[in-house]
């Protein structure tokens, strides 16, 4: 197994890519930073690699700044806005029989929606603003609120939806 040397926006990304029918993956690494990033994917016409320089360009930024070199793995806290812990919401959720599979994610900001089969899920990436229990609203790029985003839980207090535009999205549960 080979490295294979890329660049992306300026810095060096080692990784490697892979294809067997039926699966395809991909996964990069910023030595530096200790950053690394895996893709994969089971379907034949999905590109893991213009997805996993899309993830590592939105993603590395906010990782560096939240962990640097002083944080040791396990002793992160879970991202408050209010009273909610914003860790609940982050996860993969799916629409069945679309592709319109979205990651909820945390940033410096709060929660982002990102759509992981979009052509640019980054240019697609929405910002949530909370407003009360789970029930959040999109923020638009002048920071005015826009519709709403609900997210449902099950009877023991775990999110298993969200539900945007009258389209549920189910939660993959770990």
């Amino acid at each position: 197994l080979a490295f294979a040397a890329r660049r992306n926006e300026g810095k060096t990304l080692w990784g490697h890519d892979g294809y067997c029918p039926g699966t395809r993956a991909d996964f990069v690494m910023r030595l530096p930073s200790k950053i690394g990033i895996v893709m994969m994917a089971t379907a034949n016409d999905v590109s893991p690699g213009a997805l996993v320089k899309q993830v590592y360009t939105l993603t590395s930024g906010s990782i560096e700044s939240a962990y640097g070199e002083k944080a040791a793995p396990g002793t992160e806290t879970p991202r408050q806005e209010g009273e909610v812990d914003l860790s609940d919401y982050e996860g993969y959720y799916a629409v069945e029989n679309y592709d319109w599979d979205l990651y909820v994610g945390l940033d410096e900001d709060g929660l982002f929606v990102l759509p992981i089969f979009d052509d640019d899920p980054v240019k697609g990436m929405l910002s949530l603003k909370h407003e009360a229990g789970d029930r959040f609203r999109r923020k638009r790029k002048d920071d005015t609120l826009a519709e709403p985003v609900v997210f449902e839980r099950d009877a023991a207090g775990r999110v298993t939806a969200l539900v945007h535009h009258s389209y549920r999205h189910m939660k993959r549960q770990e």
